[in-house]
Parts: C-alpha cells; sequence; structure tokens
C-alpha cells in the first residue's frame, strides 16, 4: 500500500513548480492524496518563490525519512541533502512566518485585544501585524538603532520600547505615535517595565538600573552595583508596589 508521502520523483515536482507556481502545485499534489508532500511544498512557498531549485532540500528538511528514495532520483543538479528534519515539518503549530524586517528580530509582543502582535529587531524597527489575516499593519518610526525589549503600561495605553539608541521610547497604543523617549542611560538600554505608581524600571548595558516617573518623564533614581550589562529583569509584588512604597523610591 503506498504512502501519503508516495509522489512523483523529483523531476517531475521541479517541472511542475515552474508551471503552477507553489500553490498550484500544493493543490494538485492534494487532489493526487499527497497531503504531506503538499503541506511540505505549501510551507515552503517564501523560499521557493525566490528559489524554485530549493524544492529538493526544502522537501528532504521537512519530511526527512517520511519521502520514498525514489523521490529524489533523477536529480540532475548537485544539491544539499538534509540527514534529517531540519525544517518545520507539515501540520506543526506553526501557522504561519512572519516577513519583513531586515535584520535578527529581538522581541515579540501580543496586544491585549489579541488580535495584533508587535515586533522589535536589530533594524530598528517595530511593526505592527494584524494576528488573523497575517498582514503588515504599519511602523513605528522613531528608534535609530536595535530595540530590543517592549512592554506595556498596567493600562496598556502606552508601549514602551528598549533601544541601543540609549532611549526609552513612549508610544501612544491609541495612534500609535511616539509621544516621548526617557534619556539618560550610557550604554545601550536592554529591558523596560512599567510598573504600578506611574514608575518605569529600565536596565542597561552601563551596569544601571534606573527608575523613572512616567507622568513628568524624569529619572527619580540610579540604581548601581553591577559591573556590566543587565540583561533580565522582572518586577515583583504587583510591580513597585502602591504609592506608599512609591515615596520609597
Amino acid at each position: 500500500m503506498a504512502s501519503e508521502t508516495d509522489g512523483p520523483e523529483i523531476t517531475v515536482l521541479a517541472r511542475r513548480l515552474g508551471e503552477l507556481g507553489t500553490a498550484g502545485l500544493a493543490e494538485q499534489l492534494r487532489r493526487e492524496g499527497a497531503e504531506l508532500l503538499a503541506e511540505a511544498v505549501a510551507r515552503s512557498e517564501a523560499a521557493l518563490s525566490r528559489d524554485p531549485g530549493q524544492l529538493a532540500a526544502h522537501l528532504a528538511g521537512r519530511l526527512g525519512g517520511q519521502l520514498p528514495a525514489g523521490v529524489f532520483a533523477g536529480h540532475a543538479r548537485a544539491w544539499l541533502r538534509p540527514l534529517s528534519n531540519s525544517l518545520e515539518p507539515p501540520h506543526s503549530p506553526l501557522r504561519a512566518t512572519l516577513q519583513e524586517h531586515g535584520a535578527e528580530v529581538r522581541a515579540v509582543l501580543v496586544m491585549p485585544d489579541g488580535q495584533t502582535l508587535l515586533s522589535s529587531a536589530e533594524d530598528g524597527r517595530v511593526l505592527r501585524w494584524d494576528l488573523a489575516s497575517e498582514a503588515l499593519l504599519g511602523e513605528l518610526v522613531g528608534h535609530e538603532a536595535t530595540v530590543n525589549a517592549m512592554a506595556l503600561t498596567p493600562a496598556g495605553d502606552l508601549l514602551l520600547t528598549a533601544s541601543d539608541d540609549l532611549t526609552i521610547g513612549l508610544w501612544d497604543t491609541a495612534q500609535w505615535r511616539l509621544v516621548d523617549q526617557l534619556r539618560g542611560h550610557t550604554h545601550y538600554v536592554r529591558l523596560a517595565l512599567a510598573g504600578a505608581a506611574g514608575l518605569v524600571v529600565s536596565a542597561s548595558n552601563d551596569g544601571t538600573i534606573r527608575v523613572w516617573d512616567l507622568a513628568e518623564r524624569r529619572e527619580l533614581r540610579v540604581i548601581a552595583g553591577h559591573s556590566s550589562a543587565i540583561t533580565a529583569m522582572t518586577l515583583l509584588d504587583g510591580g513597585l508596589g502602591s504609592p506608599r512604597r512609591r515615596r520609597n523610591i
């Protein structure tokens, strides 16, 4: 009995890909009952649209040993064949790959509505996506270097962005515009978190933690002691606690 990965050999698949495109080939394979092959082709749509010659490598990388050896018979060109599953397989939980950043993505954040995704990267861009349609909604322009982290204020009305340009960006989440930048760190800002009582805490490669008054946009305190970069931080007990505790900052 043939398995559902049985299908034409790679030379036939490559010809069909050239004639039908990725979506057309995937649909044809589904009609032929080769569902896993169809899903593997569909998942590689972005790569194959740029270079159809990667078809064999992508099928081997996604399906590995599930493919019969005959699928690659007659492959004329030299290629690198993965020896194990090295790409996301068909029917995995991965729904989509959002591609727009021009450098390494540093952070992602889902808004409370569950429909909007924010991403930041080494290209200095903060992008806004619609999760349902996977469409790019817009770009938050204001930073001049890598944006390392993002966080929301408790009310969700402001987005904080920590950047290598030494600033913390404050963005209005209703209009998606930059309203201010907190300046004071002398090296890359790695993280900024918003706590209760209108306070923001930031950490940096300058070895300091800084506490800011969000309403007045001013620095309240510099906490020194680390001798190198502070790369992670969390707020406990509700995030700097109540206004009574604020007076002790």
